[in-house]
Formats: C-alpha cells, sequence, structure tokens
C-alpha cells in the first residue's frame, strides 16, 4: 500500500531505508571505536612498558650510587694507606 509522496519517507521502504542508514552509520562508528579501543591498548602498554624501563632505571641508580661510596670508601682507605706508608718512609 503506497502513501501519498509527503509520506514518502514514512512508508515501510523508507523506515527500512533509514534504518539501513543508521546501522551503516553504526557500523562505522563501532569499527571507529574498536579503532580508537586498540590505539588506546597500545598507548596504555607502551606507558607500562616506559614505567618499568623507569622503574629498572631507578633501581640501577641506586645501585650505581652504592657501587660509587664503596669506591670512595675504597680510595679514601687506599689515600690513608699511602700516607702512613709514607709517613713510615719519613721518620
Amino acid at each position: 500500500m503506497k502513501r501519498s509522496s509527503e509520506n514518502a519517507g514514512h512508508t515501510d521502504e523508507g523506515r527500512v531505508e533509514w534504518a539501513n542508514a543508521n546501522f551503516l552509520q553504526l557500523a562505522y562508528s563501532m569499527s571507529q571505536l574498536q579503532a580508537r579501543g586498540e590505539h588506546v591498548v597500545g598507548a596504555v602498554r607502551l606507558m607500562s612498558d616506559g614505567r618499568q624501563q623507569a622503574e629498572q632505571g631507578l633501581a640501577l641508580a641506586a645501585e650505581a650510587g652504592t657501587v660509587i661510596v664503596d669506591i670512595q670508601d675504597g680510595a679514601q682507605k687506599v689515600v690513608s694507606a699511602v700516607g702512613q706508608f709514607a709517613n713510615q718512609l719519613s721518620n
């Protein structure tokens, strides 16, 4: 059953076309959201990896600081020993 031309958008055929257009738009929007979601997941993964690397760097820096202090202590002991040896030679 056909309706007048002014109500053509409200026919069953018009409703189907409208629904198809909206479905296609929704499907496209969903694909865009999925693509963005994948980008977000990738960004979160990169941030997590960066955080782990920063934590490892901090741990290595702390270890290096401890080693430097040990080297300074050892160097001070060597300087003291050389000073004592020099004093004994001069006496």
